[in-house]
């Protein structure tokens, strides 16, 4: 499974948010599995790990309709294979009842950990501790390193998996900025926002970030700029203009009335529609 990607010391033995990733955690030692559909089915085991798939749910999500004509004694043969590629790791692979899983608690995937931190950080950020939000969703998105499964073309089952994935992670980079727009940092996120923006232009809550940021940054005209950029991509995408988030920041920002950097920022809390 080598694909040139570093390896932290720390890092989770079972990786999906990016390229497929396998290392013993006992002996740290790569594993590679080459063949495309064991890797597959690896892939999809580590997304639900710990927990059984259906053989017919796993036959789907391995072959799509192209399914040969004995998909369980084919999907056997597969996991034959997966077994003897993964060595000592192989005994992971159970067989519970008419389903087979992988046996990996929450904190060996990247997947399980970054579900954590994104969940703490979420908890942090509701309890008024942008500064403690802000740490966990940080770690939350370092454990990505590309679209999940971003070296496996994805069947019809797991399109959907994976774009749900796409989401959660969408969730915890927005919730990030709020939080680093809340302790004052509207400068370090602006960047980060126009990248955001560019690689998905009907994200609302990223363009109203991006205003505020720019507002707050001394750049009035630029934010109402960023308004009038997202307006044209939602209409593009959705042939409406912008939502109450965007329509209602526009407003202020043209009266002048947010406060700019350093002033009355204690008040601006977690329930701030624009993450303050």
């Amino acid at each position: 499974m080598a694909t040139g990607s570093a390896r932290t010391a720390d890092a989770a033995p079972f990786q999906i948010l990016g390229p497929l990733l396998v290392c013993d955690p006992v002996s740290g030692e790569d594993l590679t599995v080459r063949p495309r559909l064991p890797r597959r089915v690896l892939a999809v085991l580590l997304l639900h790990a710990g927990r059984p798939c259906q053989a017919s749910w796993l036959a789907e999500a391995i072959w799509d309709r192209r399914q040969p004509a004995d998909p369980a004694g084919a999907l056997r043969s597969v996991i034959y294979s997966l077994r003897r590629s993964l060595g000592t790791l192989g005994q992971r692979l159970e067989s519970p009842g008419n389903g087979y899983l992988f046996a990996a608690d929450d904190e060996e995937t990247d997947l399980g950990r970054f579900r954590r931190l994104a969940r703490d950080g979420r908890e942090a950020w509701y309890r008024g501790d942008a500064g403690e939000a802000s740490r966990l969703l940080s770690a939350a998105s370092g454990m990505w390193r590309e679209p999940a499964l971003a070296d496996l073309p994805p069947t019809a089952a797991l399109s959907g998996i994976i774009r749900q994935l796409g989401r959660e992670r969408a969730d915890a980079q927005d919730l990030h900025v709020d939080a680093r727009l809340l302790l004052g940092e509207h400068r370090g996120v602006i960047g980060e926002l126009r990248g955001t923006v560019v690689g998905d232009p009907l994200r609302e809550h990223a363009w109203a970030q991006l205003m505020l940021a720019l507002y707050r940054d001394g750049r009035r005209d630029a934010a109402l700029d960023a308004f009038c950029d997202a307006r044209a991509a939602l209409q593009r995408g959705y042939g409406t203009g912008p939502g109450p988030e965007l329509a209602e920041l526009r407003r202020q920002i043209a009266a002048g009335r947010l406060p700019l950097p350093g002033r009355d920022r204690v008040r601006d809390g977690p329930d701030s529609s624009t993450g303050g």
